[in-house]
C-alpha cells in the first residue's frame, strides 16, 4: 500500500506544483493549540489549554457586573442591519410517513436567518436514541431539537461573526488560516474557531481518564474531540432562535417593538445585569419571545431541556418562567458544575451531580449568560477589567421542537480562512466538504492533496495529520478511509441552494 501511495504522489506532483505546498507564513503568530504538551512531569489535566480553560471558568461569575461590556461590536440581531431578507420558500428534505424515509417537501420560512456552529463527527450515546452526524446531513435535510438528543438546543453564531472577530478584535491575519496552508492552518482555525464560542478542545482528558495518563491530543476515546470538529451551516427562521441571556430578543429595536438590540438591563444599584420586569420598556419584546405569540410568523414559545445527572433523561423547561430556570440551570451547571433539575429546586449546592467537585473542570464552561460567548485562551490572570477580547461572538441558542435545515458541513479553515492574493479560490460557500483548494469541485487535485499528506504513523511523533482532509474523522488518520470518502464527494460541488439569501460576508 504504501509503494502504492507513493507511486500515486509521484504521479501527481507535477498538479500539485504551484497549486498547494505552501509553506506556512513566518509571520502567522502561534496560538493556543492542543497540540501543546503539558510541562515535563504534568499529566492530562496540566495541559496549557486545561489550565487556561480553568483561569476562564474562574472569571466568568464577574461577567454579569461588568458594565463595560463591548455589547455594541459584540452582539448581532436578525435580521442583520442593511441584510434584511424577505421570506423564502426552501425544498427542505423532511421526515416522510414511513420510519427513516426523507422526502423533499417546500417549507416556508418568513424570517430566514443563516447560522453555524461546530460540531463532532461523533455524537455521545447518553439518553438512549443514537442520532447521525451532521456531516452525514443531506442538503436542507430538517433538523429539530428534541430532548432524547443530547446535543439539546444546539448553540450557533452568525456566519460571519467568527471571523470578524478573529480579525478584528484580535487582529489575527485569517490567511494564516487559508487551507493552502496546510496542517498548521487546519490546526489553528479549529484551535482558534473553538475557544471563540467557548467550547473546549476536548470534553475530558486528552489521555486514558486520568491526569496521570500520558497526554495524547489524538486521543480517541472521548467522542467529542477538537480533531472531530467541523463547522456546520443552516438556515433556520428567527423564530427558531434565541439569545441565552439576561436579554433573550435576536431583533433589532423598530418604531413597533423595543429590543434594545439585544443588549440587557443594568442595574445601577445593584451593580449587575437583570432580567427585565413588568414595567421595564424590554419586557413586552422579552416576554413575546419566550411566551410566543399567535401571529405564525412571530415568536415560538420557548422549550428547552436540561440533563439529569445520571443522564437518564431530561427536565424539560417551557414559557416565560420556565426560561429564566433554564437560564440559571444554564449558569450554575457551566460555573460550579452540573446540578440536578429533577428536584424542581434553583440550583445550589444542595442539588450538585456527585462528581460535579472532582478536581476536573471538562463539565464547565466559560458562559456569561448575556448573548456573547467568552474566548477561554485569553489571558484573564492580569487583574484589573477582564480583557475586550475575552468578549467574543454573539451567541444563539436553538429553541426546542423548531427546525432548522442544514444546508452543509465545512472544514474550519475552509470558512475561517482568509483568501491567498491571486490564488483564484471560491467564497466557502461555493465549496463543499473535500474541496480542499477551494476551487469549487472535489477532484483530481483534491486527490493529489491527500495523498501528499497521507498520515497513519505515531501521533506522538514530530508530524501530525492534517484533519481538514479527513472528512468523516471516524479515526485521527489521513488513511484509506479518508481516502474513500473523498471519492465519494467526486465532482462539482452543488449551487449555493437559497439564492434569496446571502452567505457572503462584508
Amino acid at each position: 500500500m504504501k509503494t502504492l501511495i507513493q507511486c500515486v504522489v509521484c504521479i501527481f506532483s507535477l498538479t500539485l506544483a504551484g497549486t498547494l505546498a505552501l509553506a506556512q507564513d513566518e509571520n502567522c503568530p502561534p496560538v493556543l493549540s492542543p497540540l501543546m504538551m503539558p510541562p515535563a512531569g504534568g499529566g492530562a489535566n496540566d495541559a496549557p489549554w486545561v489550565l487556561s480553560w480553568e483561569e476562564a471558568i474562574g472569571k466568568s461569575p464577574s461577567v454579569v457586573i461588568d458594565e463595560d461590556i463591548p455589547f455594541e461590536q459584540r452582539l448581532r440581531t436578525f435580521p442583520m442591519p442593511g441584510r434584511k431578507q424577505a421570506g423564502i420558500t426552501i425544498n427542505a428534505l423532511v421526515p416522510g410517513r414511513e420510519a427513516g424515509q426523507l422526502i423533499r417537501e417546500e417549507r416556508f420560512l418568513p424570517n430566514p436567518v443563516l447560522v453555524v456552529t461546530w460540531v463532532n463527527s461523533r455524537r455521545p450515546l447518553l439518553l438512549g436514541q443514537e442520532y447521525p452526524p451532521f456531516q452525514d446531513y443531506g442538503m436542507l435535510q430538517e433538523y429539530v431539537a428534541n430532548p432524547d438528543d443530547t446535543l439539546l438546543n444546539q448553540w450557533f453564531a452568525t456566519t460571519c461573526n467568527a471571523s470578524e472577530y478573529l480579525r478584528d478584535v484580535t487582529g489575527y491575519d485569517l490567511q494564516c488560516l487559508n487551507p493552502d496552508l496546510g496542517t498548521d492552518a487546519c490546526t489553528n482555525a479549529i484551535a482558534l474557531g473553538l475557544p471563540s464560542v467557548g467550547v473546549p478542545y476536548s470534553f475530558g482528558p486528552m489521555g486514558s481518564g486520568t491526569s496521570e495518563e500520558t497526554y495524547d491530543p489524538y486521543n480517541t476515546e472521548d467522542a467529542t474531540l477538537w480533531w472531530r470538529a467541523d463547522l456546520m451551516v443552516a438556515i433556520a427562521d428567527r423564530s427558531a432562535l434565541i439569545r441565552p441571556s439576561l436579554n433573550p430578543t435576536v431583533s433589532p429595536t423598530t418604531k413597533a417593538r423595543f429590543t434594545n438590540n439585544g443588549r440587557p438591563i443594568w442595574d445601577s444599584t445593584q451593580s449587575t445585569y437583570r432580567r427585565p420586569e413588568i414595567g421595564d420598556d424590554l419586557f413586552p419584546a422579552v416576554f413575546d419571545k419566550l411566551e410566543g405569540t399567535s401571529d405564525p410568523d412571530g415568536p415560538k414559545r420557548f422549550v428547552g431541556w436540561i440533563n439529569n445527572c445520571d443522564y437518564s433523561g431530561t427536565v424539560e423547561f417551557e414559557g416565560f418562567e420556565g426560561y429564566w430556570q433554564w437560564l440559571e440551570y444554564w449558569k450554575a451547571n457551566s460555573w460550579y458544575g452540573p446540578h440536578e433539575p429533577s428536584t424542581g429546586q434553583p440550583p445550589t449546592n444542595q442539588n450538585m451531580c456527585p462528581g460535579s467537585t472532582n478536581g476536573h473542570p471538562y463539565n464547565q464552561f466559560p458562559f456569561s449568560g448575556l448573548g456573547v460567548t467568552l474566548n477561554w485562551t485569553v489571558d484573564v490572570t492580569t487583574g484589573g477589567p477582564l480583557p475586550e477580547d475575552f468578549y467574543a461572538v454573539s451567541e444563539f441558542i436553538h429553541v426546542g421542537e423548531q427546525p432548522i435545515y442544514v444546508v452543509g458541513v465545512y472544514q474550519g479553515s475552509q470558512m475561517l480562512g482568509g483568501g491567498l492574493p491571486e490564488s483564484g479560490q471560491v467564497p466557502w460557500y461555493e465549496s463543499c466538504n473535500g474541496d480542499f483548494n477551494l476551487d469549487g469541485e472535489v477532484d483530481g487535485k483534491d486527490l493529489a492533496i491527500l495523498l501528499s499528506e497521507w498520515f497513519t504513523a505515531d501521533y506522538q511523533s514530530t508530524a501530525t495529520p492534517n484533519m481538514c482532509l479527513n472528512l468523516f474523522k471516524i479515526n485521527p488518520d489521513v488513511g484509506a478511509a479518508a481516502l474513500l470518502e473523498l471519492l465519494e464527494q467526486w465532482g462539482a460541488c452543488p449551487d449555493w441552494p437559497v439564492p434569496g439569501l446571502d452567505p457572503a460576508c462584508g
